[in-house]
């Protein structure tokens, strides 16, 4: 039973029990009376508790019914979440009028100002807000990314005001010069989803794509995830191996912030010390990751049986990470294979020999072929005297180094050497058992 039904029957009730039973007085004074009875006048005092239960019961009708449409028009029935770097709620009635809308930071404060959409359709609400983000920058060609959230009792619902305004957002963020990308989801938060939420102080519709993400890599961590933009997550979005689940994408995030995968292989190429006849010749893989605060290219490829693992510095093209590893699968390294199958050649020049690089120090790494053959002139080795030969870039108290094992015979070989300078920093030779 509704609430109008439940309130007439209420109001029924109250009527029955609040008219007086006459009919026993009537027929009592009907006994009474013998012959014709003479006429009296009318008397309406006894009805006048009657007319007032009227009027009152008239006044009831009209307030609860006044009530229903109160509670009609300002009960919040969902609350659409727009998250870029700006985070917004906004919060609507059953008639998708919209109730309030809330800043979730000081960036969204900026861009709700002074409007005042108490009143006005969703659709008008969004599309004046996403015009205030691009006026004021926050969404460009550069970051053009909104991820859109819609949460609510009712599943249905939920879904289907998600794909209205994921097609809206989108024919307004598709212009001549920009082009947009929208992820939209319906929220599906939990208890812990919450607390997430509020202890980093995002959305709960950015806490949701962030958990989806590390269901997807669980490498990263949720604190980290939380501090980068929408842009930059549905950068890692778009990098994933499968589509998240529940997350609805359209459009392509712009990586026009960075330095783009080309540039990201040329410097790992150059880096390697070999020669290739293009960029195109070398079958790479290449996928945006966040790594140790920054975003970096993951570059990996194969070259003369050996696999390459580069992390490059999305921005600045430095190479944070180089890694090296013989591919075992690779023609040059089975038994009775010999001579490179890949269109690489050996560099033409090689460094010179000793413990100490260039007096000027270059603001690059030298590359891992370089550092190799350093490496084999200070132990007077040749490479085809070695095996299990591993080469990777870290970096200790702010100095990058190559870390280097190899073995020859029984004896298993330590190098760490200076990345930018060839210095020699340590040496340790172990007896493999």
């Amino acid at each position: 039973m509704n609430t109008n039904q439940e309130l007439n029957t209420k109001i029924r009730q109250a009527f029955t029990n609040a008219t007086p039973d006459i009919l026993p007085s009537v027929l009592a004074d009907c006994n009474t009376q013998k012959g014709s009875v003479p006429m009296k006048k009318k008397s309406y005092r006894r009805f006048k508790p009657l007319i007032a239960i009227a009027a009152a019961l008239t006044l009831l009708i009209g307030t609860a019914s006044g009530i229903h449409v109160y509670r009609n028009q300002h009960a919040i029935v969902s609350t659409v979440l727009l998250d870029v770097n700006p985070s917004i709620a906004i919060k609507i009635n059953r008639d998708e009028r919209v109730i309030d809308v809330v800043p979730r930071n000081e960036d969204g404060r900026i861009i709700i100002g002074d409007m005042d959409f108490t009143g006005s359709h969703i659709d008008v609400a969004v599309n004046a807000l996403i015009g205030s983000m691009l006026t004021k920058g926050y969404l460009s060609e550069l970051a053009n990314s909104i991820l859109i959230s819609v949460d609510g009792e009712n599943a249905k619902n939920n879904a289907a005001l998600q794909a209205k305004l994921t097609e809206s957002v989108q024919n307004l963020l598709q212009t001549g010069n920009f082009n947009g990308a929208v992820l939209s989801q319906t929220i599906e938060a939990d208890k812990n989803l919450q607390q997430l939420a509020e202890n980093n102080h995002i959305s709960v519709g950015k806490a949701q794509l962030i958990q989806n993400l590390l269901d997807a890599n669980p490498l990263h961590t949720f604190e980290e995830l939380s501090s980068l933009t929408i842009n930059e997550l549905n950068l890692l979005v778009s990098s994933a191996t499968e589509p998240l689940p529940q997350v609805n994408s359209n459009g392509s995030a712009s990586d026009k912030a960075y330095i783009g995968r080309d540039a990201a292989l040329k410097a790992a190429l150059t880096h390697t010390g070999l020669s290739f006849p293009s960029l195109d010749a070398v079958r790479a893989e290449i996928e945006l990751d966040w790594e140790d605060g920054v975003m970096v290219y993951e570059v990996e490829f194969d070259a003369n049986g050996i696999e390459y693992d580069y992390q490059i510095n999305a921005t600045s093209g430095e190479i944070m990470k180089a890694d090296q590893d013989r591919d075992d699968d690779h023609p040059t390294n089975r038994p009775g294979d010999s001579g490179a199958t890949d269109n690489t050649e050996a560099p033409t020049e090689e460094p010179s020999s000793g413990s100490h690089g260039a007096t000027d120090t270059p603001s690059q790494p030298l590359s891992i072929e370089a550092v190799k053959a350093l490496v084999l002139s200070n132990t007077g080795l040749t490479a085809d005297q070695i095996w299990d030969y591993e080469c990777e870039l870290d970096r200790e108290n702010g100095v990058l180094i190559y870390e280097i094992e190899f073995k020859i015979e029984r004896t298993e070989y330590h190098y760490e050497v200076n990345a930018l300078t060839g210095e020699i920093i340590w040496v340790e030779k172990e007896v493999d058992d």
